[in-house]
């Protein structure tokens, strides 16, 4: 079960927020978004949301990393955005009460300050560079929603597998090594795919010299490589 209200390291709170687009508003206009926050925390595994229930909270990760995805109707799931620290999901619920057609996950212990919706919504409504704050922040999901579209619709299992392993390892970026904390059956989660097939595209990435594996985490040994392979 999510712990709520514990406290959180302050420091680690406040590269969160200059990390993300709050850091690029006014103090003020920070100070006001962020003064009602409530800390959650998660274990690996636990569900932020479900698919088709509605919320109305905006959060910020503070640490740990979250998969956004979308399951299928018949079951099959494929993830749409991860969310590290400095990121911020549940903005369009500041101007859409329904349900949402996605859901998160913690993929690793996870530290989120929640912010209620209706608090930002009636910032931005008061103060236009509060509105202007989040119209930015909205285009950038746009395009990151885009891309993500267009790599699971047209790309090839491989190139899916690849994208997914290059991004992971770079939020979980440590000491300069690029390690993917993931398991082969997450990778066919997040790339709509079966753990078998996934399971052959690593193998293939491992005799070509660009990852190495041991359970649950995959090393990139060389990112160029890899994203040359991807697109193979």
């Amino acid at each position: 079960m999510p712990v709520v209200g514990a406290p959180e390291n302050a420091l680690e709170v406040e590269r969160a927020i200059h990390l993300s687009f709050l850091g690029r508003t006014a103090s003020d206009v920070r100070e006001r978004l962020v003064q009602a926050g409530v800390t959650w925390h998660f274990a690996e595994g636990e569900h932020l949301n479900r698919e088709g229930l509605p919320i109305a909270y905006v959060t910020l990760v503070v640490s740990g990393l979250v998969r956004v995805f979308r399951t299928s109707e018949d079951g099959r799931q494929v993830t749409m955005r991860y969310l590290s620290r400095g990121d911020i999901g549940g903005v369009p619920t500041i101007f859409h009460t329904g349900p949402l057609a996605v859901g998160s996950q913690a993929l690793v212990d996870t530290a989120v300050i929640r912010f209620r919706s209706d608090d930002w919504r009636k910032a931005a409504e008061e103060d236009p560079r509060v509105g202007l704050a989040l119209a930015h922040h909205l285009s950038d999901l746009l395009g990151i929603f885009q891309e993500s579209a267009i790599t699971n619709a047209f790309g090839s299992v491989r190139r899916r597998v690849v994208w997914h392993l290059l991004d992971i390892a770079t939020r979980q970026a440590s000491d300069g090594e690029l390690v993917a904390h993931v398991t082969q059956q997450q990778l066919a989660d997040a790339t709509a795919s079966v753990r078998e097939v996934v399971q052959r595209v690593i193998g293939e990435l491992v005799r070509e010299g660009a990852i190495a594996t041991e359970r649950g985490t995959i090393a990139i040994l060389d990112p160029i490589r890899l994203s040359e392979h991807g697109a193979a």
